[in-house]
């Protein structure tokens, strides 16, 4: 984005890389920021994919099992790193998205030790019925 201003008789260009937030008067500027923000952004992804390839899979566990019990905290983990990064780059759009990722990785942990323990709860009491 591009403006031009006068100012007592001369006249500047400024450029803007983020869309008019903020204005340099130095076009190789845009092309740091630019830099800057698409290795800030590969570095979050690499994160990221670490990350998710380091989560612990239980080998008793069926396929849907794991995949619910780990989305939750793959969900909270892609919430810091949303939060994180939008915090890098003053994004207040993928911050708000980061803390929503957080909060629906909370309650699906929470459902997840919620029907771990009703299961509990029916195993018992099918027990129960079988030995009486």
């Amino acid at each position: 984005m591009m403006r031009q201003i006068e100012i007592h008789g001369q006249r500047f260009e400024l450029y803007s890389p983020d869309d008019g937030r903020t204005w340099s008067s130095s076009p190789q500027s845009i092309v740091a920021y630019r830099r800057r923000n698409r290795r800030l952004r590969l570095e979050l992804q690499k994160r990221f994919e670490l990350m998710r390839d380091r989560a612990p899979i239980s080998r008793t566990q069926d396929f849907n099992e794991r995949s619910t019990a780990r989305s939750g905290k793959t969900d909270q983990i892609k919430g810091r790193v949303k939060e994180a990064a939008g915090a890098l780059t003053d994004n207040e759009r993928l911050k708000r998205e980061g803390k929503v990722d957080q909060a629906v990785g909370k309650v699906k942990d929470a459902a997840e030790k919620v029907v771990d323990k009703v299961k509990k709860v029916t195993e018992k009491a099918v027990d129960k019925v079988k030995d009486a």
